[in-house]
C-alpha cells in the first residue's frame, strides 16, 4: 500500500463543500468524498466539534488525517471525516462558537483559519489493504464499529440498496422493526442484525457472496418475514421482545403452529413468576423448553441455613445410600425437592442440600452416564428422523399437486397415475397382503373388513364375477369374509417420486 504525507489547507478542504445529508459530504473543489458510503452520520457533539475550531485557531496541530486515492483522481476521507465536517460547516456559516459565527470573524481572523495547514496522508490500494490499514488507524478518536468496517470492503449496489433500507434515520426497517431490534440505523447497528440473522453469523462471508448483486431483496424479504412471524405468533407487545436474537428463533420455529392465546397465557403466568428473573428469557423459553433463558431465582444464603440446621448437617441423598456423613454449610448446595418446572419454588419448603465439592454418590454417577447415553442416542435418533423426512419448499409441493389437478380417476389412465403415485409395492401371500405405500408417516394396519367397506370394497364385489374383462391384481385376493387375516400397509420404502 502506498502512502504520502500532504499539507492541504481549511480553505482547500472547504472549497465548494456540499452536505447532502444521507446522501453524502462532498469538499476539496469536488474531489473530496467526505463521508464515503462505508462511513456513519456525523455523531460530534458540540463540545467536540468547537474544540476542533479552538484547536485551529490557537495554531494547535490537529490529528493526522487519511484520505484514500482513487484510480480517477478524487479521494475518499479514511480517516477524520468528523474533523473535517467540523470545521468545513464552520467556514459555511452552519455553526457559532462562542457565539461568533464565521461571517462574524475579521478578515484576519477568517484568512487565518482558511490557511491552517491540515496533515492529510494519501492511501493508495485495495480494498482489503484499505480496511486493513482502516482496523489500523481506528484506535482513536470516535471509533467505527464492525459493521461500519466491514462496509469498507464490500460496496457496490447491493450495499447501496441495503443501506437505504437498514442504515438512514426513519429508514423502512426501523420504522417496521424499532420495537424488536435494538441498535440505531445510522450506526449500521440495525443492519449487522439483519445481516447476522439470515448468515447465521456469517455476516462478511454473506456481504463477499452478494457484493454486487444488482439489490438487497432478498436480505429485505427475509427481515420482514422473521419481524412478521414475531408480530403473528405473539401479537401482545411486551418491552421484553426488543432486542432478542428473533432471528435465530425464526429459523428453527417459524414453520410450527401454535395456538397463540394459549401461549400469550403462558406467557403471561411466567411474566408473574418471582422465580424468573430473566423475563426476556420467557420468549425464547417457550419456544424451546429450556429453562436456561429463565436465569431461575437461586436460593438465598438464609434459606440454604435454615435447610442446613434442619437437617443437622446430613444430606438425605447420603442418608438414603446408608452414608450418614455430616458435612460443613460451605460443603452443600441448595436444591429443589420438585422441580420448578413442576410447580416447585425457591422457597424454605421446597429446598434440600445436597453436596457441592466433588462429594457425588456411585449411583448419581450411574444415572449421569445413562442420562448422557440417552442424550446420544437422541441426537442420532433425531438426525436419522430428520434426514428421512427432508423440507419441501412451496414449489415442491405445487408441483405434486398439479400433478392430480385434471386427473379423471374413472379412466384407466387415471387410475395407474395415482396407483404409481401412493403404491410402492404389493405383496401377496396365502392369508393376507402387504402394500408399502409412498409416504414416512408410520406403519397402520388395515383389516379386509375396513377395504370391504370402503370404495375399493364396492369396486371389487363389482368385478369379482367379471374376469373375462380382466380384474386387477387385488381382486384376486378373493371374497374378503372367505379370507382371514390382516392387510398390512408398510411405510419403510422409497420416497414419492413427486414431491408430496
Amino acid at each position: 500500500m502506498k502512502i504520502e504525507l500532504h499539507e492541504i489547507s481549511v480553505g482547500e478542504i472547504a472549497e465548494n463543500y456540499v452536505d447532502n445529508a444521507e446522501e453524502g459530504v462532498v469538499g476539496y473543489g469536488g474531489k473530496l468524498n467526505i463521508r464515503p458510503k462505508y462511513q456513519r452520520e456525523f455523531v460530534y457533539d458540540e463540545k467536540k466539534r468547537n474544540a476542533v475550531i479552538d484547536t485551529i485557531v490557537k495554531g494547535f496541530p490537529l490529528n493526522v488525517m487519511y484520505w484514500v486515492k482513487n484510480e480517477d483522481g478524487s479521494f475518499e476521507v479514511l480517516d477524520g471525516q468528523q474533523r473535517t465536517i467540523s470545521f468545513c460547516q464552520y467556514v459555511s456559516g452552519d455553526f457559532s462558537v462562542k457565539s461568533r459565527a464565521f461571517h462574524n470573524l475579521t478578515k484576519t481572523e477568517q484568512q487565518q483559519i482558511l490557511a491552517y495547514k491540515v496533515l492529510v496522508y494519501f492511501c493508495e490500494g485495495n480494498d482489503r489493504e484499505k480496511l486493513d490499514w482502516f482496523r489500523i488507524i481506528n484506535i482513536a478518536g470516535e471509533k467505527l464499529t464492525e459493521q461500519e468496517l466491514r462496509n469498507a470492503t464490500y460496496t457496490g449496489p447491493w450495499l447501496t440498496h441495503a443501506k437505504s433500507i437498514f442504515s438512514k434515520s426513519n429508514c423502512a426497517a426501523y420504522l417496521l422493526a424499532k420495537d424488536y431490534v435494538s441498535g440505531s440505523p445510522i450506526r449500521q447497528e440495525i443492519l449487522e442484525t439483519a445481516l447476522g440473522w439470515i448468515s447465521k453469523g456469517h455476516i462478511e462471508d454473506y456481504m463477499s457472496l452478494h457484493q454486487h448483486d444488482p439489490n438487497a431483496n432478498e436480505l429485505w424479504t427475509y427481515f420482514r418475514g422473521v419481524i412478521e412471524w414475531v408480530k403473528l405468533t405473539f401479537p401482545k407487545y411486551r418491552r421484553e421482545m426488543k432486542g432478542l436474537n428473533w432471528g435465530t428463533l425464526y429459523d428453527q420455529f417459524h414453520r410450527n403452529l401454535y395456538y397463540t392465546t394459549a401461549l400469550e397465557a403462558w406467557i403471561s403466568v411466567l411474566m408473574a413468576d418471582d422465580d424468573v428473573t430473566n423475563k426476556k428469557g420467557v420468549y425464547p423459553y417457550v419456544l424451546t423448553g429450556m429453562e436456561k433463558f429463565l436465569n431461575l431465582r437461586a436460593f438465598t444464603e438464609s434459606q440454604k441455613r435454615q435447610a442446613y440446621e434442619r437437617q443437622g448437617g446430613l444430606c438425605p441423598y447420603c442418608v438414603a445410600e446408608n452414608r450418614n456423613v455430616r458435612y460443613e454449610f460451605s460443603e452443600m448446595e441448595g436444591d429443589h425437592i420438585t422441580p420448578w418446572c413442576e410447580g416447585g419454588k425457591s422457597g424454605i419448603e421446597n429446598m434440600l442440600d445436597a453436596i457441592q465439592k466433588g462429594i457425588v454418590l456411585d449411583s448419581t454417577k450411574k444415572r449421569l452416564s445413562d442420562l448422557e447415553e440417552q442424550q446420544k442416542q437422541l441426537t442420532i435418533e433425531i438426525a436419522e428422523e430428520q434426514i428421512k423426512r427432508p423440507i419441501l419448499t412451496r414449489e415442491q409441493i405445487l408441483f405434486g399437486l398439479c400433478k392430480f389437478r385434471k386427473l379423471d380417476t374413472a379412466t384407466t389412465e387415471g387410475k395407474r397415475v395415482l396407483i404409481n403415485a401412493f403404491v410402492n409395492s404389493i405383496y401377496l401371500f396365502d392369508d393376507y397382503a402387504v402394500i408399502t405405500c409412498n409416504y414416512k408417516e408410520g406403519t397402520e394396519t388395515i383389516t379386509f373388513e375396513d377395504i370391504e367397506d370402503s370404495e375399493l370394497g364396492e369396486f371389487l364385489e363389482t368385478q369379482k364375477n367379471k374376469p373375462e374383462q380382466g380384474c386387477s391384481d387385488l381382486s384376486r385376493l378373493g371374497d374378503p369374509e372367505d379370507v382371514k387375516g390382516e392387510l398390512l400397509t408398510s411405510s419403510k420404502e422409497t420416497v414419492l417420486d413427486c414431491p408430496l
